[in-house]
């Protein structure tokens, strides 16, 4: 069964087909996207729908985060910055080399 996310979260989904989205085929998706662009509405509905360790995995993982981002869901999740993939020098250093600017 496709479940579907609520209207009020469309305006974060703008690059995409927001009625395809599905919230357990595209869990790291929304995650991400909904972390680093939500507002506190948004966050309380994640917050609601996914369990702390599916937030904290992708916030560890993902690799669409800003440095920013990060950085406080580290503080509010208590997560060691090492822990998290984009917080590395070395993600940066290579995610450089690619892009320039």
């Amino acid at each position: 069964m496709n479940q579907s996310l609520p209207v009020f979260l469309s305006k974060y989904f703008w690059d995409i087909e927001f009625s395809t989205l599905d919230i357990n085929k595209n869990k790291t998706y929304i995650i991400e996207r909904l972390i680093e662009y939500g507002d506190l509405k948004a966050i309380k509905w994640l917050k609601n729908i996914y369990s702390e360790k599916d937030l904290e995995t992708i916030i560890k993982t993902s690799k669409k985060l800003t440095k920013k981002t990060a950085n406080y869901f580290s503080l509010y999740y208590k997560i060691k910055p090492q822990n998290i993939l984009c917080l590395q020098e070395d993600f940066w250093n290579k995610h450089k080399k690619i892009w320039s600017h």
